[in-house]
């Protein structure tokens, strides 16, 4: 009996090796070289298709990803303390009267 074929593009995939993450930079590289490449040879469009949709989901979690949110979050609480800091020491004067 034929064993049955397995499509493996529906698994869930291993963990990437450590320093292997896909940064904007890396993508952007990528991105460029297959640019390249694909004025050689149209073949090479999905890739720029694919590399072009891991760029843009790169970006969005570098913008509104837990990093982007706790530097924000450090920053809103940096300048609350500046405004408490800088409300006790203002001095106001009373209006002079003649």
């Amino acid at each position: 009996m034929a064993r049955d074929r397995t499509d493996f593009a529906d698994r869930i995939r291993p963990p990437a090796p450590k320093g292997a993450e896909n940064t904007v930079a890396r993508l952007e590289e990528a991105l460029l070289q297959v640019a390249v490449q694909m004025e050689r040879q149209p073949a090479f469009a999905p890739i720029f298709v694919r590399l072009e949709a891991e760029l843009a989901a790169a970006r969005e979690a570098e913008a509104n990803g837990p990093l982007a949110r706790a530097k924000a979050l450090r920053d809103q609480q940096a300048r609350r303390a500046e405004q408490r800091l800088n409300r006790s020491n203002v001095v106001t004067l009373a209006p002079a009267h003649s």
